[in-house]
């Protein structure tokens, strides 16, 4: 006997060792343990970790019966399964219902008499769950020796559960890294999707820079070309404006038809964020004048661009529903951004003196009186950029 269950054992951690899924590992140790201990029901019933529900109920997640077939895992007395997993210590009982420690219902209701359970334990100390057998026929029918096979087993499936979840928070992580690069430059998306930084996106007044840019006659330029090709340039143009506010440690917030909003200061600032910004408009024209050239001389139409910049505090952090959360900024700050952008032609950098005056290195500016800013009614003292001369 002693011989076999060795062999069992390391065939199910060859298994472990090799690429099979947990479901059929789990599967397997059910069946062996059903054979091996007499057992008339095997079940494994893991501790809620999904954020939804009741944090750390243990849920079913395999149940099977002596003849193979599936068993109600929903069963499974939770005094028993609770006493492992928050004792986290393996038990064994000759006569359920007669046991002072399970005082429980459903004890009696299923009809448990003797029972095995133990506790699923990661590297790392945590309880992930339980491994359970039982017998409703008959008390006394396991002993010291089924309750360390039982061990060993919890063991092996405990290894198997660890890895499955720790892929899955990988692959989650990836995931969210790879949304957050969308927006943010790829060293500050790292720091995000880390777990411990998760505060930096919490919702919260902050002092930023915001930059808007928009397009100068992009209707007139839709309208001349075919879908994929407006679809194609814009894709084009989009990318080259974006890694030029990555490269100066800004961060995209949304692209709006033809538009784009970035901004500096969140989730993480610098003293020089107005000095970026400025940096990053700088490279956007240029950039603009190398893609028109290359455009032009391909027969396709050239773009202009208006742009604009302003300093001051706003809301940002995750707003949205539920189902769709987006971490933007909202307020008048980023209100007048947009109007100096809608002011500007082709070409022109429009900022509010908010913006020029954090700029250690401010540039040369003109007042323009004579821009009006729609529907802003604090006072803006609106400054044309040479982006090309400081002071």
């Amino acid at each position: 006997m002693a011989a076999r269950r060795l062999a069992q054992l390391v065939e199910i951690g060859r298994r472990l060792g090799g690429t099979m899924a947990v479901d059929p590992l789990l599967d397997a140790i059910a069946r062996d343990l059903c054979e091996t201990v007499d057992a008339d029901r095997v079940a494994v019933l893991l501790a809620n970790r999904s954020g939804r529900g009741v944090p750390g109920a243990l849920e079913p997640r395999l149940a099977r019966t002596r003849d193979g077939a599936e068993a109600g895992a929903t069963d499974v007395p939770q005094s028993i399964a609770r006493r492992a997993a928050d004792g986290r210590v393996a038990l064994l009982t000759h006569d359920a219902p007669a046991d002072d420690r399970f005082a429980g219902h459903s004890v009696t209701l299923q009809s448990v008499r003797s029972a095995l359970c133990a506790p699923l334990i990661d590297s790392h100390g945590e309880v992930l769950g339980v491994l359970y057998a039982d017998n409703r026929r008959v008390a006394g029918r396991f002993n010291d020796g089924d309750l360390d096979f039982l061990v060993a087993f919890a063991g092996v499936a405990a290894a198997a559960v660890e890895r499955e979840q720790s892929a899955a928070q990988l692959r989650a992580a990836q995931r969210m890294r790879e949304n957050f690069e969308r927006y943010f430059t790829p060293t500050l998306a790292a720091r995000i999707a880390d777990a411990d930084a998760a505060h930096l996106l919490e919702g919260e007044r902050r002092r930023v820079v915001v930059l808007f840019t928009d397009i100068r006659g992009f209707t007139r330029i839709a309208e001349s070309l075919a879908p994929d090709a407006l679809a194609a340039q814009l894709n084009e143009y989009f990318d080259a404006m974006v890694e030029c506010v990555f490269r100066h440690d800004g961060a995209l917030d949304k692209f709006i038809g033809d538009s784009l909003l970035a901004y500096w200061g969140a989730p993480v600032a610098y003293a020089d964020d107005a000095d970026r910004a400025l940096a990053a408009v700088r490279e956007m024209l240029g950039t603009l004048t190398g893609l028109n050239a290359r455009w032009a001389a391909a027969g396709r139409p050239t773009l202009g661009v208006g742009i604009g910049l302003n300093a001051g505090d706003a809301f940002v952090g995750n707003i949205g529903s539920p189902r769709r959360l987006e971490y933007t900024l909202i307020g008048d700050t980023v209100n007048v951004a947009n109007r100096l952008c809608g002011a500007a032609a082709a070409g022109e950098v429009l900022a509010s003196e908010a913006f020029r005056a954090l700029c250690q290195q401010p540039p040369g500016a003109q007042p323009r009186p004579d821009v009006v800013l729609k529907h802003i009614t604090s006072d803006v003292r609106v400054l044309a950029l040479d982006v090309d001369r400081r002071r």
